[in-house]
């Protein structure tokens, strides 16, 4: 979090919100992160146990032509920045 009480009055432009798996136990949800905005959200969601290099999107089989109409390359982005600060 950005230091900020989720239940105070201040109001943030987006979250990122992130599941990463953990143990070793078969059967639990896969890691997954999401940038949510008031009009918008972008998740991620991959199975790192057989693809740990994310080369396969497991949610949306979109074209690369319907990713850039979709706006996800600038959703990405700022997924990317967000999990990097």
């Amino acid at each position: 979090m950005d230091g900020k009480s989720p239940l105070s009055s201040y109001s943030r432009d987006h979250l990122l919100v992130e599941w990463w798996e953990q143990g070793t136990y078969a059967g639990g949800p896969p890691t997954w992160s999401s940038y949510v905005a008031k009009n918008k959200q972008y998740t991620e969601y991959y199975d790192l146990a057989d693809d740990p290099y994310q080369l396969t999107y497991k949610l949306y089989q979109a074209t690369p032509q319907d990713e850039q109409n979709l706006g996800i390359p600038a959703l990405a982005a700022r997924l990317s920045e967000d999990r990097t600060a």
